[in-house]
């Protein structure tokens, strides 16, 4: 099956619409999972068994 000229592009850049949404909301979720797993991270290390919390405390 052969495209016109014409509907090749549309299809390209319908293509190109879609791959450039999908980037953005990838890299938006990417983002928002880094910013909750670093914070997380850190916590858990300040409340293992046996550290000190912020508040001077042994868990």
């Amino acid at each position: 099956m052969k495209l016109s000229r014409k509907k090749a592009k549309v299809v390209t850049s319908a293509i190109e619409a879609w791959i450039e949404d999908n980037i953005h909301k990838a890299v938006f979720f990417a983002i928002l999972a880094v910013s909750f797993w670093l914070p997380g991270s850190r916590a858990e290390k300040n409340m293992a068994p046996g550290s000190i919390t912020q508040t001077g405390h042994i868990c």
